[in-house]
């Protein structure tokens, strides 16, 4: 169900990075995230567009639930005080220094492989 966190340990090495297998490509529905908890870490996974973008699921402004932010082509938008991070990079509005961690996706096998690795 999306929203509720999953607990991934199944992994491997892609490119020389560690990937955390998360989900299959068709659980997830345009703009609407599901948290995985992936090595001890929260991370929120977007299809934006057809493309996979994963995040920190923590908000770095007031640690609301990223999984649960609204999103549209540009910007993800904290549940909590509507604070604003690009999709493209976590990073937060010019003039801020908020952002999200950005985490690396790569798709095989209809499955989105997430890595915390940068």
């Amino acid at each position: 169900m999306l929203g509720q966190k999953e607990i991934c340990s199944e992994n491997k090495q892609i490119n020389g990075k560690i990937f955390y297998k998360t989900a299959n490509v068709s659980e997830l529905q345009e703009k609407k995230g599901k948290k995985f908890i992936l090595d001890k870490v929260p991370v929120a996974v977007f299809k934006v567009e057809g493309e996979f973008h994963a995040y920190s699921n923590v908000c770095a402004h007031q640690k609301g639930p990223i999984c649960k932010a609204a999103v549209d082509s540009e910007f993800i938008v904290c549940p909590w005080h509507n604070f604003q991070y690009k999709v493209k990079d976590g990073k937060g509005p010019v003039g801020f220094n908020d952002f999200i961690p950005y985490y690396q996706t790569s798709v095989e096998d209809e499955f989105i492989w997430v890595s915390l690795m940068n």
